[in-house]
């Protein structure tokens, strides 16, 4: 729009380095539980400053669309900051209050960061990619690097059943690496600390997409970043990392050679949509169990072992319990639509409902979202989550520039959804008690700024000046398809 006109020309290129830099920041991770406090609220008025330029490549209808759209979003964003657990987790009301507002503006920032960064001309996608996964990298070969200093190659193997005493207390070395926490170095669990490497290892199928021959540059950039978080993991080695990476690879390697047209063909609804039912289907029956008063899922035969009290399944039914039900086993309205709260005791000692809170955590996000925020965030995230895969099949066949560039975001985003799923370590640290949650910290931070980037609405009416993307000799059309271009620039 024309009144936007002056204001874009003349802070586009500051607003494109701020978004970067900010982006480098955040994916490092710079300055731990503080750092990001500040990223945050700094974040957010960042977000503030990009909305001209996202607002003058749509018209109003359009942008009204968008927000009912993002609805369960909104939703979201509250409800992962205010909660009955957070309200009362801090010394003080007032000091909650002020950390869950920053929670609410920073979620919201991040998500218009990465969407404004794609709306700013003076930013080249090329570039947005080489600083996360710069930033990425630079993480993962510090921490790489001094781990194997302190502990040496495939010690999780070769130290297998070998432990340390620490002020009396018995630690298994094979059960910990080192990870850059704030400005030093502290132990925390391998699934805490191997995160990053592991999304950076999400990228390496991407070097399929793109032909050596003609962009040797590009693919080994990318075959560098995603061998080096490849490295990170085999080093240790981290077993469960390596075997949630095979979803992620298998959706790229099948994507390699299927069709993709602008408008989703019936066979793919028709499996998102069975997919979505049996994903809904199978945490119905959790709940289901969780309910009864003796769990029927761990008579089941084989599957039984892991529905078993202080197995991973186990340990949901415990946090679906305590979130829909009191100590006397009546219904709380209060935690099931918020969360649960925190109780100190003259000690200090902190529970929820007579638990400890290493006892509700669940090693699964939104499980653990479900009992610290409550059923209503329980319920946005997961259509949150529906939300990201349609936006993201939208991004890869509808958006600008190469197929191999848009890939990267979703194989990230995919990846993150995969492992915190199943690998969400909330009391990481080994010597020190620190409190990670998965909503306050930097990680999931950088899943929202990427779900700004692959987020992709239903097609507008309303198109900003197209820009080419120049790869070598090659100029491709941003309206190509994937019959008028190579598999490995577009489809």
């Amino acid at each position: 729009m024309n009144k936007w006109k002056d204001y874009i020309e003349r802070y586009d290129t500051v607003l494109a380095f701020l978004g970067l830099e900010f982006l480098a920041f955040i994916a490092f991770g710079l300055g731990g539980a503080s750092g990001i406090l500040i990223f945050r609220m700094i974040g957010f008025f960042i977000a503030i400053a990009m909305i001209p330029f996202i607002r003058s490549n749509h018209s109003n209808s359009e942008i009204k669309g968008y927000l009912i759209g993002l609805i369960p979003f909104l939703v979201l964003a509250i409800s992962l900051g205010f909660s009955s657990f957070w309200l009362t987790a801090y010394s003080s009301t007032l000091s909650g209050i002020v950390s869950d507002i920053t929670i609410v503006l920073g979620i919201v920032g991040f998500f218009i960061i990465g969407y404004g960064l794609k709306s700013i001309k003076a930013v080249k996608f090329d570039l947005v990619l080489l600083t996360l996964g710069g930033a990425l990298v630079l993480l993962t070969l510090i921490t790489s690097i001094y781990t194997l200093a302190r502990y040496g190659l495939f010690y999780v193997v070769n130290y297998s059943g070998m432990v340390y005493y620490w002020d009396g207390v018995v630690f298994p070395v094979s059960e910990e690496t080192k990870v850059l926490f704030g400005w030093g170095f502290v132990e925390s669990s391998l699934s805490y600390a191997c995160l990053s490497p592991f999304l950076l290892a999400c990228v390496l199928p991407t070097a399929l997409y793109i032909s050596p021959k003609k962009d040797i540059k590009r693919f080994a950039i990318v075959l560098l970043f995603g061998l080096i978080g490849l490295s990170a993991l085999v080093i240790l080695p981290y077993i469960k990392g390596l075997l949630l990476l095979t979803p992620v690879y298998l959706f790229a390697l099948i994507y390699r050679f299927i069709k993709v047209k602008n408008e989703a063909p019936h066979w793919l609804e028709i499996t998102a949509f069975v997919s979505m039912c049996v994903i809904v289907l199978g945490i119905l029956v959790l709940f289901v169990d969780s309910f009864m008063s003796e769990s029927f899922l761990t008579k089941l035969p084989v599957l039984g072992r892991y529905f078993a009290d202080a197995a991973f399944f186990g340990r949901i039914r415990t946090a679906i319990q305590a979130t829909f039900y009191k100590t006397n086993g009546s219904f709380d309205f209060v935690s099931f639509l918020f969360g649960n709260s925190v109780i100190t005791d003259s000690a200090g000692y902190i529970s929820v409902k007579g638990y400890g809170i290493s006892e509700l955590l669940t090693h699964s996000l939104e499980f653990n979202i479900l009992w610290q925020n409550g059923f209503i965030a329980f319920v946005a995230l997961t259509i949150f989550i529906f939300s990201m895969f349609v936006w993201s099949r939208n991004y890869l066949a509808k958006g600008e520039g190469l197929l191999s560039g848009r890939l990267v975001p979703v194989l990230m985003l995919l990846g993150a959804f995969v492992y915190l799923s199943v690998s969400d370590d909330e009391l990481p640290f080994v010597h020190i008690s620190d409190f990670a949650a998965g909503t306050r910290t930097s990680q999931l931070c950088l899943i929202f700024l990427l779900a700004g980037l692959v987020y992709t609405p239903k097609e507008s009416k309303f198109k900003p000046e197209a820009v080419a993307v120049t790869t070598g000799n090659q100029t491709p059309s941003t309206n190509s398809t994937f019959e008028e271009v190579p598999l490995d620039e577009k489809k």
